[in-house]
């Protein structure tokens, strides 16, 4: 714990040896409301977790547009509600 009681923040590094360890599907999750939170999430994953990993993400935003549906199907594969 960080000395203001708050817990310290995962490094990518702390991330993969977490998810070395654990033997099923994981859930990550970001406790802010903001539509960038799985891309952030992502950038710490390496490229085979990436592959594994299937964000679910606001239809009202990544919906919407062109951008950002493409990214939303073609590079996060995103399922979106």
């Amino acid at each position: 714990m960080a000395k203001s009681g708050q817990p310290n923040a995962l490094s990518a590094s702390h991330l993969v040896n977490l998810q070395r360890s654990l033997p099923g599907p994981v859930i990550y999750f970001a406790n802010h409301a903001s539509h960038g939170d799985f891309v952030l999430i992502w950038t710490v994953l390496s490229p085979a977790l990436r592959g594994q990993t299937r964000p679910v993400a606001g239809a009202d935003y990544w919906g919407e547009g062109r951008l950002r549906p493409w990214l939303a199907a073609n590079v996060f594969n995103a399922l979106l509600i």
